[in-house]
């Protein structure tokens, strides 16, 4: 642990040494003790006579502590959430691509060009899934216009309910992991807020502890 040249320069560092300080079963209780009373030689040769009161000002501090942790910890939750929500939206755009490279290639093949323009399907398939839906939006709805296309070569067929069907899929498959990511992007926003105004709690709390030990220590020590 370090120790601020006053003890409320680092108001974060100060709130942790305290909390430290509070926990007699911590392994750094001690430490964080003579760090607090380094600066006030006086009273660091007389640990065990400032020792109470410094726990005391430490447990001030345990409530806000905990719920700083807390915080931490949910916004960890949310960042891995979103992560996840990424992942899978990355993974359904990708199999959406995939559903209309297929299509386009059976399209073309039964029934020539012209077909891919009358349903859309006659561009470059785009990366961006929003854009990806809607194009794929407007292929689906198109399949309906392959009746009014005769096939290149006798003998070859295309059902568009079997591709619609499985185009469908694919699209429900990405508007939903988009809405799942954004409602990720939602609670880890919220999620930060929350730990930011624990981590100003927890400091505007170490801050007065701080404060509090060295106006003590100076009457003393005056």
């Amino acid at each position: 642990m370090t120790t601020p040249r006053s003890i409320a320069e680092d108001a974060h560092v100060a709130a942790d040494l305290f909390v430290a300080a509070a926990d007699e079963s911590s392994p750094y209780a001690e430490e964080a003790l003579a760090s607090l009373l380094a600066s006030f030689p006086a009273a660091a040769a007389r640990t065990d006579e400032w020792a109470p009161v410094v726990r005391e000002l430490g447990r001030s501090l345990q409530s806000a502590h905990a719920a700083l942790v807390e915080a931490a910890t949910a916004l960890s939750d949310r960042e891995n959430e979103l992560i996840e929500a990424q992942r899978d939206r990355e993974e359904a755009s990708e199999l959406l691509r995939q559903e209309l490279s297929a299509l386009r290639m059976v399209v073309g093949a039964v029934f020539g060009h012209d077909s891919l323009t009358a349903m859309g399907l006659d561009r470059e398939i785009p990366e961006e899934p929003l854009a990806l839906v809607r194009m794929a939006g407007e292929v689906r709805d198109g399949l309906s216009r392959l009746s009014g296309f005769e096939a290149l070569r006798s003998g070859m067929a295309l059902s568009p309910r079997m591709y619609e069907a499985s185009l469908s899929s694919a699209l429900h498959t990405l508007t939903s992991a988009m809405a799942t990511l954004r409602n990720a992007a939602r609670a880890r926003r919220n999620a930060d807020a929350v730990y930011e105004r624990a981590g100003d709690l927890y400091r505007a709390r170490g801050n007065e502890a701080a404060n509090a030990l060295e106006r003590l220590l100076r009457r003393k020590q005056g």
